[in-house]
């Protein structure tokens, strides 16, 4: 039997252990190496996922920004069309506006413009702009991404307008005029009267005086004891009773009849027909007759000339001169022949290119050369209408009325102390009228506020009211002591009754007047009247401290420069829903009127009674021809009164309404610009 140690036993039992925990170790390495390598796997496929989602949502949002942005450009756009052709349609933007792209907005895609805030300007030079406010939003319903950009527009729709207009002649009138009664301009200036019609002109058993040059498209008659130093006509001239004029210059015939006549001389590019009084230098391209016995100091035509009658200068023409009777000349001169009455010697000199026939002895000779020099032709006489158009400074009015859903609507705008916005007309728990209200009852109380503080009218009386309208006529009347100072504008028609106003009165119909009446423009009225409510009458507290902002610098203590503070009264233009159909324009002064301003009637201008007007008259003809009446027509007695006019006020210059300027060199990004962007 063999021995064996102890411990041999022992170590090749721990040897058989160690080897099978050695396979165990390696099994689980393994397992360890494998869930290793597939969280990595996992870890990597996650990435990969991710990076693909991130590249998908930045894709999406990427196309949602660029869609955006196309809308962004779209309603640049949009805002430039507007201030291209309705400006005053800035002002009201608001709200929400779907925009609509060919070939990208879709039921998918969506594209709005919410306006945020247009802050408008306070006139309309060409360096005031609107300043708008506008978040655009693209919504892609199938990338589920949107994007938010908001935008500043600054538009600039005066641009083209280079500041104020200014009126060219005290008097325009488009289409024909008919004066019925006296019209007389009184100015302290050496600025010229002129009276320019685009039309013809009848001045009858009136009288004319302060006027010194009346110009016509068409005819031009003249009766009574009318006297004007000089008139232009594209057509005819026609003196009659005892009208007479300086200097003429027609492209048409000239007839004198009665006492008519032409005192220092007459261009004409037709005949001449003298059968009126004594007149001077005659010109013609034509023939000249004289019937009369009336002297003429010369005579001197293309054609012939025929003499009956009367003591006369010289006589030069480039066809015959034909002496009727025995009469006086002076010198005679004739390209033709020179007829004369049997052996007459009634000359001082005969020059005849032709024969000589039945002229007496003395200085004649007939068969010599001669050259008769004539004038030159007369051009025509045009005139360019400015454009007067209400809606065009609807924005620029403090007080704008509007029937809104079977009520009278005032919004007012830039008046210090009112909040912007719009209110109705009501009455206190008192019963005094004119309040501004948020809520008005059936009977027209205000029920919020309960107690107004802002009245704009002062009436007759606290309980009569000033405001009132006709649904049936579309016509606002108003009738008072004075309203609030500022552009008070109307929509549709506007008659102005008894009162004196410290206003600039803007309506889109027709404007007229009755009873006594009498408007201050802002501009003409002064800093103190319009800004610290010191009126020449009827002055009252309820308009302590509502003044136009627009108008008024409290802090300089002046009035801001605007031009449409020059206009008195101004009616007519183009609605925003018909761009091509003038409406409105008609003004008629009535009764006993007084304007200290400009008046601007888009279509025709009738005064009746006793009219006064310190400021230009302008009346355009943009409307329809024979749309309430078919001439212009002054009756009565009318006084242009140019005398002691404030420095604040001029008379020619208004606010420019578009057309007429010419052509606007500006480009589209000058117009309608992005000032400002950012995503939301």
């Amino acid at each position: 039997m063999s021995y064996q140690h102890p411990l041999k036993h022992l170590a090749r039992a721990n040897n058989i252990g160690v080897s099978r925990q050695q396979g165990i170790a390696t099994i689980l390495v393994i397992l360890m190496i494998s869930l290793a390598m597939t969280v990595a796997a996992m870890g990597v496929m996650y990435t990969v996922r991710s990076n693909q989602q991130l590249q998908v949502a930045a894709h999406a949002n990427t196309n949602a920004q660029a869609d955006a942005w196309a809308g962004v450009e779209v309603f640049r756009k949009y805002l430039y069309q507007l201030a291209d052709t309705q400006p005053e349609a800035l002002a009201d933007l608001s709200g929400e506006l779907p925009i609509a792209i060919n070939g990208l907005t879709s039921d998918a895609l969506s594209l709005n413009a919410d306006v945020v805030n247009v802050a408008v300007p306070a006139g309309q030079s060409a360096a005031d702009t609107f300043d708008i406010t506008v978040n655009i939003t693209a919504q892609d319903a199938t990338a589920k991404a949107s994007s938010v950009i908001q935008v500043g527009y600054r538009i600039a729709p005066y641009l083209c307008a280079g500041g104020p207009v200014e009126i060219s002649t005290m008097l325009d009138f488009y289409r024909d005029l008919d004066l019925g009664g006296g019209i007389t301009v009184e100015r302290d200036d050496h600025t010229s009267a002129e009276f320019f019609v685009d039309g013809s002109v009848s001045l009858n058993s009136i009288s004319v005086s302060g006027i010194d040059q009346l110009a016509a498209t068409e005819d031009i008659t003249l009766g009574s004891a009318v006297y004007i130093p000089e008139v232009r006509s594209n057509g005819s001239l026609r003196l009659t009773g005892g009208a007479s004029v300086g200097k003429a210059y027609v492209m048409g015939t000239i007839r004198t009849e009665g006492n008519g006549r032409v005192i220092s001389e007459a261009y004409a590019n037709g005949n001449i027909n003298l059968g009126g009084g004594p007149s001077g230098r005659m010109y013609s391209l034509g023939d000249i007759a004289n019937t009369a016995w009336a002297n003429v100091e010369s005579f001197q035509a293309a054609g012939d000339v025929t003499i009956s009658g009367g003591s006369h200068g010289d006589i030069g023409a480039r066809g015959d001169v034909n002496i009727t009777s025995w009469i006086n000349v002076g010198n005679v001169t004739a390209q033709q022949d020179i007829n004369c009455p049997n052996g007459w010697t009634g000359f001082q000199q005969l020059r005849a290119a032709g024969a000589l026939n039945g002229c007496g002895g003395g200085d004649a000779q007939g068969g010599v050369p001669v050259v008769v020099p004539v004038m030159d032709e007369i051009q025509a006489f045009s005139m360019t209408p400015v454009m007067v158009d209400a809606w065009a400074l609807k924005s620029s009015a403090n007080y704008v009325f509007e029937f809104v859903d079977g009520e009278m609507q005032v919004t007012v705008s830039n008046v210090h102390g009112v909040p912007n916005g719009a209110y109705h007309i009501g009455a206190n728990s008192s019963g005094v009228k004119g309040f501004l209200c948020d809520q008005v009852s059936a009977n027209g109380t205000c029920t919020a506020p309960a107690q107004p503080t802002h009245k704009i009218c002062n009436g007759h009386s606290d309980q009569n009211r000033c405001f009132s309208y006709n649904q049936g006529q579309q016509r606002w009347d108003v009738d008072g002591k004075n309203m609030a100072p500022g552009v008070a504008w109307f929509e549709g028609d506007l008659n102005l009754g008894n009162g004196e106003y410290y206003n600039t009165f803007i309506a889109t119909g027709d404007i007229s007047t009755s009873g006594g009446h009498k408007t201050y423009s802002i501009n003409f009225a002064g800093y103190d009247v319009i800004c610290d409510n010191r009126f020449i009458h009827n002055s009252t507290n309820y308009f302590a401290g509502l003044y136009p902002t627009n108008f008024c610098d409290a802090s300089a203590g002046e009035l801001i420069s605007n031009a449409i503070g020059n206009i008195g009264m101004l009616a007519g233009g183009y609605s925003p829903a018909d761009q091509t159909t003038y409406q409105g324009g008609n003004i008629t002064l009535g009764a006993s009127t007084e304007i200290f301003g400009t008046v601007m009637a888009g279509n025709y201008l009738f005064t009746g009674g006793d009219t006064e007007v310190h400021g230009y008259i302008n009346a355009n003809g943009l409307g329809a021809e024979g749309d309430g009446g078919n001439a212009n027509r002054l009756g009565g007695s009318t006084t242009v009164d140019l005398t002691n006019l404030p420095p604040s006020f001029n008379p020619i210059e208004i606010p420019n309404m578009g057309g007429g300027g010419g052509a606007c060199n500006t480009s589209e990004n000058d117009v309608s610009r992005v000032y400002w962007s950012r995503y939301l």
